[in-house]
Order: structure tokens, then C-alpha cells, then sequence
């Protein structure tokens, strides 16, 4: 454990040499717009707007625990950087009083960005500062605080990176993407009905691997809804009928496919059924397509 916060206090010592002069500090999140060049026309493209590999986060699992007991309530950040401005781009952020609670059955990380595409070109720098809660901050542990280079993967685009330490082993599951988009999912509007009423999911992949329930990123799950930083409350659905999105950003090769799951009570016996209709206007979605842009932001 020691030897990983050294190698953390290493890294962050490194990038202030680097960027630190850059007037922004460690802690700063990454500014560009993932819909920045959404409206430029086709003959107007900005010559920064291209089609580089991406990395595609799909999921963060504390895969095994040592000298610690299930469940655990983490808090802290995971976040990348790359080299379009080296800030902060949150995958994953809790404060304290905010922890998720992570159970042997629910092991992953409710992951919220990222913000914009991860663009993987320069290796890529996944931090992790996670914390479990304890009765009291002089309890609270260091789960991990560690930060992982992610290069380019010439033989396998897609698969697993594990890492362990004292305490924990956490598996990474991610993806290059080559001449990819970054599309950003405005808004999913429920018009009328409660398709959600018993729990449900949106969740989408992206072609060529869109049966693959392996690279399903998780769009909206009413069991968790979106983090309210100022109480202990989650949203899922607000008056106007708009679902608060996990995550709003994802990086496609080609097709992206959008999958809705709803869940309904079980019954004792005898034969049931429910009408199912889907239609453009019951359940819209915004999204806007964009190339992610190389040019450093200052």
C-alpha cells in the first residue's frame, strides 16, 4: 500500500513538473465540449476535428477483497487523462457523505463519465484515489491510490486489466476504438406511462460488438438514479418526465444500439400478459454525434 502512494505522489509530482505551469492545478477537470464541433457544417469542419482511437471505459470492479469484509461504502475518484488538455476526466466521483455501497453480488462502480472521449494516442492515465468509509475519518481506509498507464493495444482492442494490492484486486474492462465518434445522448424523455414502475435499464452498445452484453454501457438504471451532491436523495425521473442519465457520453465506430429493459412483479401462477409498445414518441432520445478534437485546451 505504501509502495502505491508513492508511486501516486510520484505520478502527481511528475505532472506538475509538466502541466502544473499550465496555470491549473492536479485537481482540474478536463474543459472541452463532447458537442463541440456538433453544428459545424460539412464543408466547415475545423481541421481539429478528426476520427483518432478512443478508450472505452466499460466497467470498474472491485473484484477481490482481502483483510476487509463485504459490503463497502467507497468513496473518492477515478479519473483519466489524456493528452488533449491533461486534466481530470471523471469516470468515477463520491464524496463521503455520499459513498456506494459495494457488495460481493454488486461489485462494480457505478461509473459516471466520461465527460468527453478518452482520446488514446499518448498513453492514457487512469487515477485511482478510492476510500472506504469507516465509523469515523481516523477509520476510514485507503482501498487503493494508484494511477495505471493505459497504452495502445496493438494485438487485443478489447479486454481485461487487473491490478491488485493489500487490500483489493480491481479489474478494468475496456476497449480501443478505432475512427471513432463520440455521440452524447442529450435526453431520454418518458411522454407518458410508467415503464419503470417495478425498476429498469437503458443501456447501449456500439457495432461491431453490439450483441456483445459484455460491452453494454449503462445509460440509466432506476436503482440508482443520479447522485444529488447536496442531500442523501436520488433522482431518477423528474416532473417533466426527462430520466436523469448516468452518463451521457459515448465513443461508436458505427451503429449504436440502444436496448430498453423494464422489469414486472412475479405472479403465483397461471398465465400472464403484459402490452408492449415502443414508439418514437412515447420514448425519445436526443443524441448528437461529434469528432473528438486533438487540439490542446488552454
Amino acid at each position: 500500500m505504501e509502495e502505491h502512494k508513492v508511486d501516486f505522489d510520484q505520478h502527481r509530482e511528475n505532472w506538475e513538473i509538466s502541466f502544473g505551469k499550465c496555470r491549473f492545478d492536479f485537481e482540474a477537470v478536463t474543459l472541452p465540449s463532447p458537442m463541440l464541433f456538433t453544428h459545424c457544417a460539412p464543408s466547415r469542419i475545423a481541421s481539429e476535428a478528426v476520427l483518432p482511437k478512443t478508450l472505452q471505459i466499460y466497467s470498474i470492479k472491485i473484484a477481490k477483497i482481502k483483510h476487509i469484509k463485504w459490503p463497502l461504502e467507497v468513496y473518492g475518484v477515478v479519473a483519466a487523462r489524456d493528452y488533449v488538455d491533461h486534466k481530470r476526466n471523471i469516470l468515477f466521483y463520491r464524496p463521503r457523505f455520499r459513498t456506494q455501497t459495494v457488495t460481493k453480488k454488486d461489485p462494480y462502480l457505478h461509473l459516471t463519465g466520461p465527460s468527453c472521449a478518452i482520446i488514446c494516442l499518448d498513453p492514457v492515465h487512469i487515477e485511482f484515489q478510492l476510500k472506504v468509509k469507516g465509523q469515523s475519518r481516523f477509520e476510514d481506509r485507503t482501498l487503493i491510490s494508484r494511477p495505471v498507464q493505459i497504452y495502445n493495444p496493438f494485438r487485443n482492442d478489447w479486454y481485461y486489466r487487473d491490478f491488485s494490492n493489500y487490500l483489493c484486486k480491481i479489474e478494468l474492462c475496456f476497449e480501443q476504438l478505432n475512427w471513432s465518434r463520440q455521440v452524447t445522448i442529450l435526453s431520454v424523455r418518458v411522454t407518458h406511462g410508467s415503464p419503470f414502475k417495478h425498476g429498469g435499464q437503458i443501456v447501449c452498445r456500439s457495432s461491431p460488438c453490439e450483441e456483445d452484453p459484455n460491452k453494454e454501457i449503462v445509460l440509466f438504471d432506476s436503482k440508482y438514479g443520479t447522485m444529488n451532491m447536496e442531500s442523501d436523495e436520488t433522482m431518477c425521473m423528474d416532473s417533466d418526465g426527462y430520466l436523469t442519465l448516468l452518463k451521457n457520453v459515448v465513443s461508436v465506430q458505427g451503429r449504436l444500439k440502444v436496448f430498453i429493459y423494464t422489469y414486472v412483479l412475479p405472479v403465483w401462477c397461471d398465465r400472464c400478459q403484459w402490452p408492449c409498445l415502443v414508439q418514437s414518441k412515447g420514448l425519445p432520445n436526443k443524441p448528437g454525434y461529434m469528432c473528438p478534437s486533438q487540439q490542446e485546451a488552454i
